[in-house]
């Protein structure tokens, strides 16, 4: 089956950050076959450097512009641009981020090797304001084999990367789009899009990063810190729900070694754990891949 490759990319005023963000999807060793940008009612730039593009090389979409939470925002984004695409396979993208040249080959060939896989992701490289490198966003505990038997082998729902490292088979996506906000929980689409793919097809995690995620004084993920344990619990919340409403066993945190760790960590002021912060540790990341 011939692939036809999407990639999505939700904006809002991230004027300075656009142009590079589009241009690392157009010089793809594997060209996309559509690129679509939603913008959500931006007050910069952004139209106008979006301007600059080919209608038949970049589809604009505007918005009406942040009429709910950004969490919200994105989700009404991401479908929106979902809607006006015609991809077997659906990249995603934030506007401040960026793919690396291979971004696209290398996912691609992921998704060759079998027609379970109906998402696939990767480590990212961070890069600052002005995309310089600044680290790795690696977790060897979101790298498994079979994430179901991950999951309930070790009640543990700490498996995905942000949103720019995500793609997905389209038909996945048709199944769990629009976003349904109705449970008030403050989860970003990443989340309720991977936390639950599991129960819908095989995941592959990518060792090699393929994405340059900026981290920059306007990003919603740096202005609003969430701790890893409010983060992974609220998590564990979203995926107990799916699992309930549709007859399939949750996970449970007291039988999770590392949120036992984060809530010790979340509880306890440094100076109390002392010598025992060995203890509340999580193996040390791998490091760049070779």
């Amino acid at each position: 089956m011939s692939s036809r490759i999407s990639v999505l990319i939700n904006n809002r005023d991230n004027a300075r950050f656009l142009r590079q963000c589009v241009e690392s999807v157009l010089t793809q060793t594997q060209a996309a076959d559509e690129v679509i940008v939603y913008d959500d009612g931006s007050k910069d730039e952004s139209l106008e450097i979006l301007a600059e593009f080919p209608a038949e090389h970049v589809h604009v979409i505007q918005g009406p512009g942040g009429f709910s939470t950004p969490m919200s925002n994105q989700a009404h984004a991401i479908d929106a641009a979902f809607r006006a695409s015609s991809g077997n396979l659906v990249f995603l993208l934030d506007s401040d981020d960026a793919f690396t040249p291979k971004h696209i080959q290398a996912y691609l060939k992921a998704f060759a090797r079998s027609e379970r896989t109906i998402m696939i992701q990767a480590p990212l490289w961070k890069i600052d304001e002005g995309g310089r490198t600044t680290g790795l966003e690696y977790d060897e505990r979101r790298h498994a084999e079979n994430y179901l038997e991950h999951i309930y082998s070790n009640h543990e729902v700490n498996i995905y990367y942000p949103t720019s490292s995500l793609a997905f088979r389209r038909d996945y996506l048709a199944k769990r789009l629009p976003l349904a906000q109705s449970d008030g929980l403050p989860l970003w689409p990443d989340a309720r899009l991977a936390l639950i793919a599991p129960h819908f097809g095989d995941i592959v995690t990518l060792a090699e990063p393929n994405t340059f995620w900026r981290r920059h004084a306007r990003s919603h993920t740096v202005i609003t810190k969430t701790s890893v344990y409010e983060q992974v619990r609220l998590n564990r919340v979203y995926y107990n729900q799916f699992c309930v409403s549709h007859g399939l066993a949750p996970v449970r945190s007291w039988r999770s070694p590392q949120q036992m760790k984060r809530w010790l960590r979340h509880v306890c002021p440094p100076f109390l754990l002392g010598p025992y912060q060995h203890l509340t540790a999580g193996r040390l990341p791998a490091g760049p891949p070779n």
